[in-house]
């Protein structure tokens, strides 16, 4: 529905787009809205200034596109969990990439928190650069291997990106 809202709005004839009693604030605001929502938000933020070259601003517009913004990560996070459990990770690694150079975004990583003897220890995914990396790593190690031992099996279905050569489930 979205792509056709705005293919019809690339389709009015260019006289009507010059003129303002054409496209009113609602016309604008939902072809902001639409726009924000596929993620082109260069063209969003065009009609904004369009706009406000006659008019006061509009915080309703603005409204309408950082709600584009808002669902932006949470739905790139959403297509990536998809398409790695069918097992296309090439497609999500294209995909994640070419997402974060073109929103020029840094990647977060997960961070989790514990308590251990009166100290909060933090831990990054993926992150080797703690102190005690070697003895927390060897420790989670064992403890995995005991489990595996005693019969536990890990639910690889959990497991959304490619193991590394040194991983196993």
């Amino acid at each position: 529905m979205g792509l056709e809202a705005v293919d019809l709005y690339r389709k009015m004839p260019h006289h009507l787009c010059n003129e303002v009693t054409y496209k009113n604030k609602q016309i604008i605001t939902t072809m902001i809205d639409y726009l924000s929502r596929l993620y082109i938000f260069d063209e969003a933020q065009k009609l904004i200034d369009d706009y406000e070259k006659s008019n006061p601003p509009s915080s309703v517009m603005f409204m309408a596109i950082l709600s584009g913004a808002q669902t932006l990560i949470s739905g790139f996070l959403f297509l990536f969990n998809t398409y790695s459990p069918v097992g296309d990770h090439q497609q999500v690694e294209n995909f994640r990439s070419n997402r974060i150079r073109e929103l020029g975004t840094k990647v977060k990583p997960g961070i989790s928190w514990t308590e251990f003897n009166d100290e909060i220890l933090e831990f990054k995914a993926n992150n080797r650069s703690h102190p005690r990396f070697e003895e927390i790593y060897g420790k989670a190690k064992r403890i995995s291997d005991v489990l595996i031992k005693y019969g536990y099996d890990y639910d690889s279905s959990w497991i959304t990106r490619l193991l590394r050569e040194d991983e196993r489930i």
